[in-house]
């Protein structure tokens, strides 16, 4: 709960103990009435009171205990701040209670929370002039992008998919795409509502070439017997044990690399504009290829590369290479490290005495070859050979998708 003032935050504070003290159920009939234009109040509401049968006396009670005062933090009172300060570190637990936030600025830096849902913006005042996004708004836009960071959760019916990656982007029409929004609150303003939106538009966070999109199945066809009765096979999507990996071909990562040029640290210098044509002084050697085995710049070399970069230690290693018993046999092993050789370009003098640094500089690049390798061939999932048959008109049914149309750029 935004305020302009500390003032106004107490008083809005205030107000709002008051107004869950007083709640009825003929209240709450009278809200649901109201947000009929609302899909997602009126899917709240459909839910609590149709699905579960709850009474409107019985839910506002309910909604008396889930925002009691000790429930209800106000940042801007130190007093409430210093004592609550653990809870305020930890709104993510389980077992943390509180519920509302009032607040004026000390929330918008310093402060991440992924389980933040709703801003509501309790004063109407804009500071927009002349289309230009004043910075009280941008200020909001910015604790909007620190309140949308990402709750990560399992899906249900993606139980394969990543926690911390959004899921329902595309699919409008799915109801736990409400995991993955943050509603932000105010006063139906057209002017502000605009200088919010040119604000997160400056940010990155808003989007304008996504559309929305309905697609529909043909009503003849969803008359058909096949739709009606028939059956798609689908198997499942499993997460791949990669058994077969045990080295570095298995992504197809030759053991032969070719570093650039080595930097020789000499400088040439020349003139431009003597009128005659540009001639540069040859060197009296010219750089010649050599190959090296990787595991000879030594154990100290490749391990310091290898910590440098958190793709090579060893329990994400295990992830991609499941049979590595150890760090010590990717840097050894001839299936690894062990086998590589890299081509390195340089002046005979430069070869023959390469420094800690420069070894150091060619394992950094030829693992982030190997790298790039791995990721580039690397497949997380795989599908069974299991089949099973499930109804097509289950399976194939109207849906409602954001797309993002290419070509268009965001509209002013």
């Amino acid at each position: 709960m935004k305020s302009k003032t500390i003032k106004e935050s107490a008083d809005n504070e205030a107000a709002f103990t008051a107004m869950v003290a007083g709640l009825t159920g003929e209240a709450l009939g009278a809200l649901r009435a109201a947000s009929e234009g609302d899909e997602t109040l009126s899917r709240a509401f459909a839910f609590i009171m149709d699905e579960r049968a709850m009474s409107g006396a019985d839910f506002a009670r309910e909604l008396q205990g889930d925002f009691a005062p000790e429930k209800v933090v106000n940042v801007n009172n130190p007093k409430d701040l210093e004592n609550r300060q653990i809870e305020l570190n930890a709104l993510e637990d389980l077992d943390n209670e509180i519920r509302v936030l009032f607040a004026v600025d000390k929330l918008n830096e310093g402060w991440d929370v992924l389980n933040l849902f709703d801003i509501v913006r309790l004063y109407d005042t804009r500071d927009g002039k002349a289309n230009k996004v004043g910075k009280t708004t941008m200020a909001e836009a910015q604790l909007i992008g620190r309140g949308a960071r990402y709750f990560p959760f399992v899906a249900p019916d993606q139980p394969d998919a990543a926690r911390e990656k959004r899921k329902y982007d595309s699919a409008m029409d799915t109801p736990l795409r409400i995991l993955e929004e943050l509603h932000y609150h105010c006063s139906h303003n057209p002017k502000y509502i605009q200088d919010i939106r040119n604000a997160l538009r400056e940010t990155g966070m808003l989007d304008d070439t996504a559309r929305t999109v309905r697609l529909r199945l043909k009503d003849s066809f969803k008359q058909t017997d096949l739709y009606e009765w028939g059956h798609v096979w689908v198997n499942d999507r499993v997460r791949n044990p990669r058994d077969g990996v045990d080295g570095l071909s298995a992504y197809k990562i030759e053991s032969s690399f070719i570093y650039p040029n080595l930097m020789t640290g000499r400088v040439t210098e020349a003139s431009a504009f003597g009128g005659g044509p540009l001639t540069l002084k040859p060197s009296r050697k010219e750089p010649v290829s050599r190959d090296f085995k990787l595991a000879g710049f030594g154990r100290a070399i490749l391990g310091f590369a290898m910590d440098a970069n958190d793709f090579f230690h060893f329990a994400n290693l295990r992830t991609y290479f499941p049979q590595l018993a150890s760090a010590s046999q990717f840097v050894t092993s001839d299936t690894y490290l062990g086998g590589a050789i890299v081509s390195v370009r340089g002046l005979p003098d430069d070869l023959d005495n390469l420094t800690a640094r420069q070894k150091l500089d060619i394992a950094q690049y030829v693992l982030h070859q190997i790298e790039s390798g791995v990721k580039r061939e690397s497949v997380e999932y795989i599908g069974t050979k299991d089949f099973k048959p499930y109804p097509i008109k289950d399976r194939f049914t109207d849906k409602v998708l954001k797309q993002r149309i290419e070509g268009e750029t965001g509209l002013s």
